[in-house]
């Protein structure tokens, strides 16, 4: 089954570079280099095993914004591309874990064991992916084909997923995919309604409504990417946001019988991580989208919003300018991209399960003992009641089934 779930993985995503490579322009695809090359190297470059020409590493994807003469998004909006692969990995993982019938609560390793077992499909692929590469005038190192692609992303994010289906039951996170997306929507209302507070001295001519909208993205993504730089009332943009977390992780544990622990806490109030990583990826290649020089000129009525927000400190450390048209934006590459997507997720994912903490606390904080606190706790959905098994210190954790 790993086998399989890992080379249908890796077609996966090599159909991805493969429909990406068609809409490249034809310059890129001219002399030596065919569409089968291009949909090789931009497979390969979507992990990392980024192609040199001429002896500089550059990224594949972003050069199907060749197309564009005025408007050239920053690398990064392609960013989500470069996160993909990890979650097909994590996914397969997920799957493959998922046909473990075994109960035995100590098995989570052999869960993770599992996932990782995609590697058996998954480094052929690119194995042979990496020998078809070409290798004049643009090549890719093949040693790096095979231990990161080929046995880094299906070990460690295959591996992962095996352990989440091991520890947690489906139920529970599809609980976290809502969670994580009410916190997004509740996020953008929210932030939207602190540019009130925040944002001051918009200019009369400025079109002020849809300027708010756009500068409350950048101030979403600033606050989950952790960039905002800002001081004062500026601050509402963190504290909205950590305050959602927090909650939305006590009431995930609040709505979830059978929590026996402050670890157990945690990691219930964590399911939100593994969806919010991938909403935040999407919402932050939205906003490099957005920071480019090109709009800032060309729509000036909008962005003399985000303008009025740089100048009082409310969009503080999200952008730098460098001369006329010339604005960097915090997450302008491709790596810092995928970085602060993983840094985000486990931040804000470990913020949620301090909720989680909390909840427990609260709900065990006139318990004298494990006794007691086990008397207060209702047993485990799926859980039999009665039993051998029953009042003992075994944990109610489950493979997933």
């Amino acid at each position: 089954m790993g086998a399989i779930a890992g080379a249908s993985t890796a077609l996966v995503v090599g159909v991805l570079g493969f429909v990406l490579a068609v809409a490249y322009p034809d310059t890129v695809t001219q002399g030596d280099i065919s569409t089968v090359d291009i949909g090789i190297l931009t497979l390969l470059d979507f992990q990392f095993v980024t192609p040199e020409a001429g002896g500089t590493s550059l990224h594949v994807a972003p050069l199907v914004f060749d197309h564009f003469d005025q408007y050239i998004p920053p690398a990064a909006t392609l960013g989500l591309l470069y996160v993909l692969p990890a979650l097909v990995c994590y996914r397969a993982g997920n799957f493959v874990a998922g046909f473990r019938t075994d109960d035995d609560d100590s098995a989570h390793l052999d869960s993770a064991l599992s996932g990782a077992t995609i590697v058996a499909g998954y480094l052929p692929v690119m194995v042979v992916a990496g020998l078809l590469a070409p290798s004049d005038p643009v090549s890719i190192d093949l040693t790096t084909t095979i231990w990161l692609a080929g046995l880094v992303y299906p070990l460690l994010f295959g591996g992962l997923g095996g352990l989440v289906a091991g520890y947690y039951y489906p139920g529970e996170l599809r609980v976290g995919q809502a969670y994580s997306a009410a916190i997004l929507g509740l996020s953008l209302v929210l932030i939207f309604l602190t540019t009130f507070l925040t944002v001051e001295n918009i200019p009369n001519s400025a079109d002020e409504m849809v300027g708010r909208l756009v500068a409350t993205v950048f101030l979403t993504v600033g606050a989950l990417a952790l960039e905002l730089d800002v001081s004062g009332t500026a601050l509402l943009p963190y504290v909205v946001t950590i305050g959602l977390f927090l909650g939305f992780g006590v009431l995930r544990v609040r709505r979830s019988p059978g929590v026996r622990s402050a670890a157990e806490g945690f990691a219930k109030g964590a399911t939100l991580a593994p969806a919010y990583a991938l909403y935040a990826a999407f919402l932050f290649s939205i906003g490099v989208a957005l920071s480019d020089g090109y709009l800032f000129f060309e729509y000036q009525e909008i962005y003399a919003v985000v303008g009025a927000g740089i100048e009082s400190d409310a969009i503080g450390g999200l952008f730098t300018f460098e001369g006329l048209r010339t604005v960097t934006f915090a997450i302008e590459g491709i790596g810092t991209f995928v970085e602060t997507v993983v840094m985000s997720g486990v931040v804000y994912g470990a913020v949620a399960g301090g909720g989680g903490v909390l909840a427990w606390w609260y709900g065990n904080r006139n318990a004298t003992g494990p006794a007691q606190q086990g008397a207060q706790q209702p047993p485990h959905p799926q859980q039999p009641q009665g039993g051998a098994g029953q009042g003992t210190d075994r944990s109610p954790r489950q493979p997933r089934q």
